[in-house]
């Protein structure tokens, strides 16, 4: 029988994601201080490629099992 790990139930899979993707996105404390900001910055996240390659990277990175 095949195992399924299933990491979504996990709220430390969300924490290392969310992780990633700060810093993915170059997240400073600053850039949560004012929601104009904040829709400022992801505008700039996605209107750039290679943030949006390394965000892609990144969540590949995290949601990849090695040991299967």
């Amino acid at each position: 029988m095949i195992k399924i790990n299933v990491k979504y139930k996990n709220p430390y899979f969300w924490i290392g994601l969310l992780g990633v993707i700060f810093t993915a996105i170059d997240a400073d404390i600053e850039m949560f201080t004012n929601w104009q900001i904040v829709i400022d910055s992801i505008k700039n996240v996605f209107s750039n490629p290679y943030m949006i390659l390394n965000i892609i990277m990144a969540i590949i990175g995290v949601i990849n099992d090695p040991t299967k």
